[in-house]
């Protein structure tokens, strides 16, 4: 094996662990968004009252 495929597996290699990564970590966040209640969104609650701790 040339020089050239050893370095172009290792960047494939790298860059496949980061799409994993990436992809895990957008996994994550969406379920993690689900578990927020609606009016605790804070960018979805533009119209809403502004719940305790928030300023008015």
């Amino acid at each position: 094996m040339s020089n050239a495929a050893s370095i172009a597996i290792a960047w494939l290699a790298v860059a496949g662990v980061f799409g994993i990564y990436l992809v895990s970590v957008l996994r994550r966040t969406k379920a993690a968004a689900k578990l927020v209640p609606a009016d605790r969104s804070r960018w979805m609650t533009t119209d809403a009252e502004p719940t305790k701790g928030e300023p008015s």
